[in-house]
């Protein structure tokens, strides 16, 4: 029997955050992409800013949801995304399937 192959995905995160913040907020969203690029299964990045400086956003594709479990527990994925998360009003992350 063999083993289906996983299934890519993407995470979009969109975070809301005060204008004074927001570049405090890209450079942990920008640290915290650099970690997952070391982790296997990373496909690929990118990180925006709304123009109104309310809302940074990234996606990220990956290999499949185990590659990105892994990643989440990862001690300096954690320190990083609580950091991201005392920066942040609020986020909103969402797992897609790439079909």
């Amino acid at each position: 029997m063999t083993t289906p192959e996983p299934s890519p995905v993407v995470v979009i995160n969109t975070y809301r955050v005060k204008p004074e913040r927001t570049d405090e907020l890209f450079d942990a969203v920008r640290r915290m992409l650099e970690i997952m690029k070391d982790g296997p299964g990373f496909l690929s990045s990118k990180l925006h800013v709304s123009l109104d400086q309310t809302r940074v956003a990234y996606y990220v594709e990956w290999r499949s949801k185990l590659d990105i479990d892994a990643m989440l527990l990862r001690a300096e994925a954690v320190a990083i995304r609580d950091k991201i998360a005392r920066i942040a009003e609020s986020a909103d992350p969402v797992i897609y399937q790439i079909p």
